[in-house]
């Protein structure tokens, strides 16, 4: 999982990446008020970035996340792609898209154990912590980095991070094989990398073929318990 992050202004946030983007900065520079950066400066009204600050630092009512998906929107607006999007996974798309598949250098994304989740389930879940991920993709692009570059040095590091956490999960568990699934796993370029790298270690790959990675395969497992409660009633 990703560490936790304020979600300002609710399902407002996967409308307009510059929510996530604000809230990302407060979390990652631990600044209560960051600069408006650069390539969103023109779409951003500055009491609308202090309000969402506010939120960011938890001073309102903001919920908590680790949605990846809102990780995605978050440097996809950073990038200067889109601060507000027409339809839901919009922002990532698009950074999948210019990402430069060239590029093999990452930002960091460290590994960490949740001390609060161990202590109640006696394993080490694994959080991997994004904030110098976009304190250092935050640099990169204020030193002149272009966006592509900058977009595919984002997914190698989602990608080494989920294979580190992957990694550590099957040498616990005695574990050879590794399922990547949800929404993010739509995204090609990101699947691709991490299954190289886990593949690199001798684990086995799955990804879902038939049905969607995401809500649609959720839903299709929902509606196959009701079936089967509704049998089993009905016999």
């Amino acid at each position: 999982a990703l560490n936790q992050v304020r979600l300002p202004g609710g399902d407002a946030a996967a409308r307009e990446p510059w929510r996530m983007a604000c809230a990302w900065l407060v979390e990652s520079l631990r600044e209560p008020e960051p600069e408006i950066p650069q390539r969103l400066a023109a779409e951003v009204d500055p009491a609308a970035w202090r309000t969402v600050c506010r939120l960011a630092g938890g001073v309102l009512d903001a919920p908590l996340t680790t949605s990846a998906g809102r990780l995605f929107d978050a440097v996809a607006a950073l990038c200067g792609l889109r601060a507000r999007t027409s339809y839901e996974g919009q922002a990532a798309t698009l950074l999948e898209a210019i990402s430069d598949p060239r590029e093999i250098a990452a930002y960091p994304m460290p590994m960490r154990i949740d001390a609060d989740a161990m202590a109640a389930s006696g394993a080490p879940p694994a959080l991997l912590d994004a904030r110098e991920t976009i304190a250092a993709l935050l640099a990169d692009l204020e030193r002149g980095a272009e966006p592509p570059r900058v977009a595919a040095r984002f997914h190698n590091a989602l990608a080494h991070g989920v294979d580190e956490a992957c990694a550590m999960a099957a040498e616990q568990h005695g574990l050879s094989l590794v399922v990547l699934s949800g929404g993010v796993f739509q995204n090609r370029l990101l699947v691709t990398r991490t299954a190289e790298a886990l593949e690199g270690r001798g684990l086995r790959v799955l990804v879902p073929e038939l049905l969607p990675p995401n809500d649609g395969g959720i839903a299709y497992g929902q509606a196959n318990v009701a079936a089967a409660i509704d049998e089993r009633g009905r016999g």
